[in-house]
């Protein structure tokens, strides 16, 4: 059994599962938790952030009967997290003999050993493609025969502090932390399917204080970026043009709110409490969405302004897929395909519980995933106990996949 958690700027999710029958992954519990003492994804009271995993996690191990948690896999995001593509080499000697295991391990760990500054550390390594002498796009190089192994590497580094915080959230609930799992990989993980990975996608989670962005090239993670803007930015933008308080703005978004304003009636009103008036005021309909445009737009740029500074914007032939409360909101599919140039776009949400969409649990969904379902063939020889020094491919997230 493995147990995820997600630390998020609302809520707490923990989720336990393991490999069940036909290899599939058995959902043993999922909770959610009001989180305290995170703002925009950084923690700014360890005590109360640690309090919300306590409750979740507790919560957790009464639903699926176990006395106590003790380790969980952490899933870490914010801008504090950066990403960066790194290459390893390593010589076969004597040349033309059968690749190990251990030289696996060995040029994965050459491809992290660069040189990055004191105040970050290493998140995540994930090899994305080997190549053995002139043979490129090798998945497992594990037995072939060749004069030198070389590896692209997509390696996550994080800033000491942001990650020691989430990781001493964990430790002061009583439990450790097993490993990190890095954000924008896990949303893509938990709703892209194999012909997306291998065709190109690029996929936004935008949650309530950021918006996560993963692109997957040739069936690995190629790119990545963390905005520090969601949903809730949507709601401070109508509380404040509109003199109301954040709950009735979050009702009027949710109850009335689009992304796209043209095609709503400048006729159809709408009744706004506003802050000091002792009775509800109409306002047209419109004047709520074209708020909600603008910001939704802001943010739609900002994702297309990434895509093609990564250079992948014209090999993601499997389009955009949408995940994340703050894109439910009508017509965002429009909107964010007119914004990336016309990019097909889908709404996808995890399937876990009745085969019902869970909204908002990319992540964790996506970490389970990568957890119980990517590949140990990089476990080191040591045996090693620190996450630090494990790393995974994904070509085995998927039944048939070879």
């Amino acid at each position: 059994m493995v147990t995820i958690v997600e630390i998020g700027s609302t809520k707490v999710v923990a989720i336990a599962a393991e490999i069940g029958e036909g290899q599939r992954i058995e959902i043993l519990g999922l909770v959610t938790a009001d989180c305290h003492g995170v703002k925009k994804g950084a923690i700014v009271d360890l005590a109360a952030a640690s309090r919300s995993v306590d409750s979740a996690l507790r919560h957790l191990a009464q639903d699926i009967g176990r006395s106590e948690i003790n380790e969980v896999a952490l899933v870490i995001s914010g801008p504090q997290l950066e990403g960066s593509s790194v290459q390893g080499f390593k010589p076969i000697i004597p040349k033309n003999r059968a690749i190990t295991n251990q030289d696996v391990m060995e040029v994965v760990n050459h491809s992290k050993s660069g040189i990055f500054p004191p105040d970050r550390v290493l998140i995540q390594t994930i090899p994305r493609e080997f190549r053995v002498d002139e043979v490129r796009s090798v998945s497992k190089p594990v037995g072939m025969s060749g004069a030198k192994l070389e590896v692209i590497s997509y390696m996550v580094t994080g800033m000491a502090n942001h990650v020691q915080n989430f990781e001493e959230a964990v430790k002061m609930s009583g439990r450790e932390v097993e490993q990190f799992i890095f954000g924008p990989l896990a949303s893509g993980l938990g709703v892209v399917g194999q012909t997306d990975l291998d065709k190109g996608t690029v996929v936004i989670d935008m949650g309530a204080s950021k918006t996560d962005v993963s692109i997957f090239v040739n069936g690995a993670l190629a790119h990545s970026v963390c905005i520090p803007v969601g949903g809730n930015n949507v709601t401070n933008d109508l509380s404040q043009l509109l003199n109301c308080d954040f709950d009735e703005a979050e009702r009027l978004k949710i109850g009335y709110g689009c992304a796209f304003a043209d095609g709503i009636s400048e006729k159809e009103a709408i009744e706004v409490h506003q802050l000091g008036q002792p009775t509800a005021r109409p306002m047209q309909r419109k004047v709520l969405c074209e708020i909600i445009e603008s910001r939704m737009k802001e943010v739609a740029k900002l994702i297309r302004q990434h895509v093609e500074k990564s250079g992948y914007g014209g090999v993601l032939e499997a389009g955009v897929i949408l995940t994340g409360g703050a894109t439910q909101l009508p017509k965002s599919k429009e909107l964010f395909s007119a914004a990336l140039n016309g990019m097909p776009v889908r709404i996808v949400e995890p399937n876990i519980k009745n085969g019902k969409p869970q909204v908002g649990l990319a992540a964790a969904i996506g970490a389970i995933s990568f957890v119980l379902q990517t590949s140990e063939d990089l476990s080191p020889i040591s045996k090693s106990d620190s996450w630090q020094d494990r790393a995974k491919g994904l070509w085995s997230m998927f039944s048939g996949k070879n």
